[in-house]
């Protein structure tokens, strides 16, 4: 076979045959639109025992929910079918029911997405125990952020929010190194000395119980 293939005759004819094959298409490959599931089983598992699991009824095995999100939407194309006789504003009206259909359809899959990549199940149920870490100010930083966490991934929207709370906590460092310098300090060690004069004037001004002397 080597003989034909690497000799003459196939150097003048076996070449010309590979460059005029077919390319064929894999129709069965995975989709990875919008719709597609990919973009879902690429995130981590639901965090949910059994119990919770039962309880906001979703399915493990299945990795979906007995109830899905706008379940009326496939009522918007079940009952649709070309006809021979359909007039283009038939044909319009149709494909504008198929868009809306589809438009759903892509609001129910980022909502797959969103409950998977922020483990919405285990927070719903154990998300009070990481709010309790949270001070005050981080509580309410987050909840006037929250609405824009739909279009980062969990992980993303976490180092944005980490991001913002160490800018602000370098703009309030930087607000009391000028506070310092302005008062004359130039060493971190008198920083010290300076609030504990502060304190104890602000003490000889007001008062032990702040209501002044």
């Amino acid at each position: 076979v080597s003989k034909f293939l690497n000799g003459t005759i196939g150097r003048h004819t076996w070449q010309t045959a590979v460059d005029q094959r077919p390319i064929l298409t894999d129709h069965t490959s995975d989709d990875t639109g919008p719709l597609s599931q990919l973009l879902i089983q690429k995130l981590p598992p639901m965090d949910c025992t059994a119990e919770e699991a039962a309880a906001l009824g979703y399915m493990p095995n299945r990795d979906d929910f007995e109830r899905e999100y706008d379940p009326t939407a496939e009522q918007l194309v079940s009952t649709l079918s070309l006809q021979p006789d359909d007039e283009d504003v038939d044909m319009l009206l149709k494909l504008a029911q198929v868009d809306i259909y589809t438009r759903r359809l892509r609001e129910r899959a980022r909502r797959k997405r969103v409950v998977r990549d922020y483990q919405l199940i285990g927070n719903f149920f154990r998300g009070n125990v990481k709010r309790a870490r949270q001070t005050r100010d981080q509580r309410e930083f987050r909840e006037r952020l929250r609405t824009y966490s739909q279009f980062y991934t969990s992980l993303e929207f976490e180092r944005l929010i980490s991001s913002l709370e160490r800018e602000r906590a370098l703009r309030i460092r930087l607000s009391e190194l000028n506070r310092y310098r302005w008062n004359g300090i130039q060493r971190v060690d008198e920083c010290v000395h300076f609030e504990q004069h502060v304190a104890a004037a602000q003490y000889r001004n007001t008062g032990p119980y702040g209501h002044g002397r």
